[in-house]
């Protein structure tokens, strides 16, 4: 039984030992790149209702994907509803990529935080546009004065 056991354990190291002189090569994963911004939030009415505001005032580069100037994500402080309005396209990538979101709107003493929402799948040589959705709560009297966007990809 023991001889047995043994043969099997160096028949195996033998094999993994072949396996990588003879270059046998795992899949290749792609990578992923996380970021943090946080934003000051703008105030204004949309249909009589007050929403909060962020617009990406920059290109946002995160591994190979970009999200574009003017994407922004807006919280209206009556029903909780986010909306994140998105731009972006990716420079590589094996499967496709998606840029990945979560928004959390930071008050004086309370803070709250979506679930994460995500892009369409991104391939290499086309620009896409997505308007994600999610709520919240909003206790009364919510008046977040930022937002923290993070996002990976």
């Amino acid at each position: 039984m023991r001889v047995r056991n043994f043969i099997r354990t160096a028949g195996l190291v033998l094999l993994v030992t072949l396996a990588g002189v003879v270059g046998v090569q795992a899949p290749a994963a792609a990578s992923f790149t996380s970021s943090t911004q946080t934003f000051e939030l703008i105030y204004g009415d949309v249909n009589g209702q007050q929403v909060a505001t962020a617009d990406l005032n920059f290109d946002w580069p995160l591994g190979d994907c970009t999200q574009l100037f003017g994407s922004r994500v807006e919280l209206n402080l009556a029903t909780g509803a986010v909306t994140w309005n998105g731009a972006g396209h990716t420079s590589h990538t094996n499967n496709g990529d998606v840029w990945h979101s979560t928004f959390t709107f930071q008050g004086n003493s309370v803070s709250r935080r979506t679930d994460q929402l995500d892009s369409p799948t991104m391939f290499v040589g086309r620009g896409y546009v997505w308007t994600r959705s999610t709520a919240v709560s909003v206790p009364a009297g919510f008046h977040p004065a930022s937002v923290v966007w993070q996002s990976g990809c």
